[in-house]
């Protein structure tokens, strides 16, 4: 199975009477695996795969409201990495970017809590 656009069109006749239908179908997986693409962009951070910012302070608003209305509890872990700033100055940019990845996997690996909303917040003093 695949995702596919349908165009239908209907053939007439001269006098406007229906002869009948044509039907192409466009397979559109590349269209759709795009659209996932843009989408990932959109909402999560290439690096760890995690929620962004924005996308993360929505959550948690619908996570919030969610709570009040059913009055179920939850907690947000906020995690910052003391002295990323030197990390980044004196390894290097690149070794940074290992070293969040790494966090952000072995933090989503451990999947007993059903869901884990985690903000890597690097702030730049």
């Amino acid at each position: 199975m695949y995702p596919q656009m349908a165009t239908i069109s209907a053939i007439t006749g001269d006098h406007g009477d229906l002869l009948h239908y044509i039907c192409v179908f466009e397979d559109i997986s590349l269209r759709k695996t795009n659209e996932e693409k843009l989408r990932r962009m959109a909402f999560f951070d290439p690096l760890t795969n995690l929620p962004n910012r924005a996308h993360l302070t929505r959550l948690l608003e619908q996570h919030i409201e969610v709570g009040k209305q059913e009055r179920q509890p939850f907690a947000t872990l906020f995690l910052d990495l003391d002295h990323f700033k030197h990390i980044n100055d004196s390894k290097g940019h690149h070794y940074g970017d290992k070293l969040l990845a790494s966090v952000a996997k072995r933090l989503t690996s451990h999947q007993r809590v059903t869901e884990l909303w985690v903000e890597l917040v690097v702030m730049s003093l």
